[in-house]
C-alpha cells in the first residue's frame, strides 16, 4: 500500500537490516532530551542531564585532567601516566620550558634561540642503530665526569665534515684500537694519518699515500721533542734513503744505508750552511771503516785532525798504513813517505823506513860494472841482426858473428842462438832491480842516418844440455846514426823496476832494423852496470 505524504504506522515495526534515514533537515534538538538505543536495540527518547562535566579550577591555558565522574581538574602542568603518548603534530616547549625525565635533573632545554641543552644530573647515553648529531652551528657535550661513546665492535665512530668523513674511531677486541685522520678535510679515504694501539700498548702512527709515497710525517714542536723509551729507539728508512737532520732550514747531517753498498754517516759544513763539502764516516763489508773528507771546491782543505786530551792508539789487527798526497809531518817535519827496500831518495828527505830498507842501508845498496871495454863490429851490417859476440879466434870483443831476430828488433820478443853461442852472455852475480848500459859506436863506410838500436836479452844457463838457447829481450832503445860518417853516435839505455836473480844471464847487442846502406864493419865502447836488488 503506498501514500502520497505522511506514512503513519500505530503498530510495532521491526526492520531486520540496514535502516537508512535519507534527506534529514538540519534543525534544533529538542530541549530535555535525546534518542538514542535502548538495551533492547529499540529507539528511545531520553532526559538530557541536567548537570554535564564541571571543572575545579580557572588557570589560563590550563589542561583539563580526569577527575571524576562528573568533574575534571584544571591543571598549569600535564602528568600523564600512561604507557605511550602519542603526538601526530608539533609539540612546541616555551622558551623557558624544558622537558623533564624521572626528576628534576634530567632535562631537555632550549636556552636561547637555536640553541638546545641537554642535562642529565647522571649518566647520559643514547642508543640507537645509527646516531646522527646535526647542528646548525655548535654541538657541546658538558659532563661532570666521564663521557663515554659506545660502538658495536668492529664498528665506526666517524666525525664529518659536512658528508665527508675526516676522522674515525674503530674498535676490534682481540686486534687493536685506532684513530684515522682523512686528508683535506675528508675529500678521500685513501690517503691518512692513523694512529694504532695492538696488544701491551704497542702503538704505531703510520701515513698512507694510496697513489704514491708523498704522506710525508712531520714533527713540529714549538718547544722540545723529546723521545723517552724504556727500550730502545728505532728509526726505520727504506733502502737507499736517508736520515736527515736539519739546523732550521739547513741539513747539517744524515744517515744514509744501502743494501750491499754500506753504511754512511755524514756531517756538512758550518751548521749545513753548504751540502758540497763533509766529514763522512763509510762503513762497508766486514766492518771496513773510513773516516773521509770532501772540499769539493779547488783548495783541497777538508783537513782531518785527532786532538785528544789523553792518548791517541792505534790498534790495528793488521797494518797501520800512512798514505799522505804529499808528505806526513812529523813533531814539524816534513816525512816524504815509507821508504821500502828497493827506494831510493833524496839525501834531505825525512822519512820513516821498514826493516827491509834499513837493512838495505846498513848493507849499502852496490851497483856492479859487469862490462866496461871496447868491442869492435866485425862484418857487414845485416837488418834486423845484432853484433853480440865472437865465433872465430880468442878475442871476445871481435864481434863478427851477427844473430838474426827473426823480425824488427823493437818489435820482436824473443829469439833463439845455438848453444854454442852461450858464452856471449854475463852471469848476473847479485839479484838486481835495474840495468844501465852506456854505449857508443861509429860504423864504418857511408851508411847515414839509418837506425841504430841496442837491445838487452835475458837466458838461462844450460847445465849439460845440447839445446839451442831462447833469448827474451827486456829493454830496447833505438836513435839514428849521424847522417856525417864516421862519426861515433851515443845510444845509453836504463831498464829499471827488474826482479832478475843471481845466476840469470843477460845478453846485450848492437844492430839496425834499417837497411844497411853500405854499413860495415865499426868500432864502439860498452858499459854494463847492474844495481843490487
Amino acid at each position: 500500500m503506498k501514500w502520497i505524504g505522511q506514512h503513519i504506522i500505530d503498530l510495532i515495526a521491526r526492520f531486520r537490516s540496514d535502516v537508512y534515514l535519507e534527506d534529514i533537515d538540519t534543525g534544533t534538538i529538542a530541549s530535555g532530551g535525546n534518542l538514542g538505543l535502548d538495551s533492547n536495540n529499540k529507539i528511545v527518547k531520553a532526559a538530557q542531564s541536567s548537570g554535564g562535566i564541571s571543572h575545579d579550577g580557572s588557570t589560563a591555558n590550563g589542561v583539563l585532567t580526569f577527575k571524576d565522574a562528573d568533574e575534571a581538574t584544571v591543571e598549569a602542568n600535564l602528568t600523564f601516566n600512561g604507557n605511550s603518548l602519542n603526538v601526530n603534530g608539533d609539540a612546541e616547549i616555551a622558551s623557558d620550558g624544558k622537558l623533564y625525565f624521572r626528576d628534576n635533573y634530567s632535562f631537555i632545554h632550549s636556552p636561547s634561540a637555536n640553541d638546545l641543552l641537554i642535562i642529565a644530573a647522571a649518566d647520559f647515553e643514547i642508543a640507537s642503530s645509527n646516531i646522527v648529531l646535526d647542528a646548525g652551528t655548535n654541538i657541546e657535550l658538558d659532563a661532570a665526569s666521564a663521557m663515554s661513546f659506545k660502538v658495536g665492535d668492529d664498528e665506526f665512530l666517524d666525525f664529518k665534515n659536512v658528508n665527508n668523513t675526516f676522522a674515525r674511531f674503530h674498535a676490534e677486541s682481540g686486534a687493536n684500537t685506532s684513530f684515522t685522520l682523512y686528508e683535506k678535510g675528508g675529500d678521500s679515504l685513501v690517503d691518512y694519518c692513523s694512529f694504532s694501539v695492538a696488544e701491551h700498548g704497542a702503538t704505531m702512527i703510520s701515513t698512507i699515500d694510496q697513489a704514491a709515497a708523498q704522506a710525508h710525517f712531520e714533527i713540529e714542536a714549538d718547544g722540545n721533542i723529546t723521545l723517552d723509551s724504556i727500550g730502545k729507539i728505532n728509526l726505520e728508512i727504506g733502502d737507499g734513503d736517508y736520515i736527515n737532520m736539519y739546523n732550521d732550514t739547513n741539513k747539517f747531517a744524515a744517515f744514509y744505508a744501502e743494501s750491499g753498498a754500506g753504511s754512511d754517516l755524514y756531517m756538512y759544513e758550518l751548521g749545513g750552511d753548504s751540502t758540497d763539502d763533509y766529514f763522512q764516516i763509510h762503513v762497508d763489508e766486514h766492518g771496513a771503516t773510513g773516516l773521509i773528507t770532501r772540499d769539493n771546491g779547488a783548495a783541497a782543505a777538508a783537513h782531518l785532525e785527532l786532538d785528544a786530551d789523553g792518548d791517541i792508539i792505534l790498534d790495528a789487527a793488521g797494518q797501520i798504513k800512512l798514505e799522505p798526497g804529499t808528505s806526513v809531518l812529523w813533531d814539524s817535519l816534513a816525512l816524504t813517505g815509507i821508504q821500502a827496500s828497493g827506494e831510493t831518495f833524496s839525501d834531505d828527505d825525512v822519512s820513516l823506513m821498514t826493516s827491509a830498507a834499513i837493512d838495505d842501508r846498513i848493507r849499502v845498496k852496490s851497483k856492479h860494472v859487469l862490462r866496461c871495454n871496447a868491442f869492435y863490429a866485425n862484418g857487414n851490417w845485416v837488418q834486423n841482426s845484432l853484433f853480440i859476440g865472437n865465433s872465430v879466434g880468442n878475442n871476445p870483443y871481435n864481434w863478427n858473428d851477427q844473430a838474426a831476430v827473426g823480425g824488427a828488433i823493437s818489435t820482436t820478443n824473443s829469439f833463439t842462438i845455438i848453444g854454442d853461442d852461450e858464452q856471449w852472455g854475463i852471469v848476473l852475480p847479485v839479484d838486481i832491480s835495474k840495468i844501465e848500459v852506456q854505449c857508443s859506436v861509429r860504423p864504418s863506410g857511408t851508411p847515414g842516418a839509418i837506425d841504430f838500436s841496442v837491445a838487452v836479452y835475458t837466458g838461462v844457463r844450460s847445465s849439460d844440455s845440447s839445446s839451442d838457447l831462447t833469448l827474451t829481450k827486456i829493454g830496447h832503445q833505438s836513435v839514428s846514426f849521424n847522417s856525417t860518417n864516421q862519426r861515433y853516435k851515443q845510444n845509453d839505455l836504463t831498464i829499471d823496476s827488474l826482479t832478475l836473480s843471481a845466476g840469470d844471464m843477460i845478453y846485450v847487442g848492437v844492430g839496425t832494423e834499417d837497411p844497411p846502406n853500405n854499413a860495415k864493419n865499426g868500432r864502439g865502447y860498452m858499459n854494463i852496470t847492474v844495481t843490487e836488488r
